[in-house]
């Protein structure tokens, strides 16, 4: 079996992180809301690629359940719902 190099393990921690905050902090719950209601239904796996934080947005990159590629811009303002899907 082949070893995973330095810079995958790494790679492999940082996705993990990502999901962790992502599913345990009350400050994602925007997102998470909005992922199953576009996607209907979702599981754990969930991976952030990036995060960008934009003035008015938070643009999102993300694997989910494996398969999906979801590019999601969430407001700041918590009185509009996302922009982009």
């Amino acid at each position: 079996m082949a070893r995973q190099s330095l810079s995958d393990k790494r790679m492999i921690e940082e996705l993990n992180k990502g999901r962790e905050h992502l599913v345990s902090q009350a400050s994602s719950s925007r997102l998470l809301s909005a992922l199953r209601r576009r996607l209907q239904s979702i599981t754990r796996n969930i991976y952030v690629f990036d995060q960008i934080p934009e003035q008015c947005d938070e643009i999102y990159y993300l694997l989910v359940d494996g398969r999906i590629v979801v590019h999601i811009e969430i407001p700041r303002n918590t009185h509009v719902s996302e922009t982009v899907f």
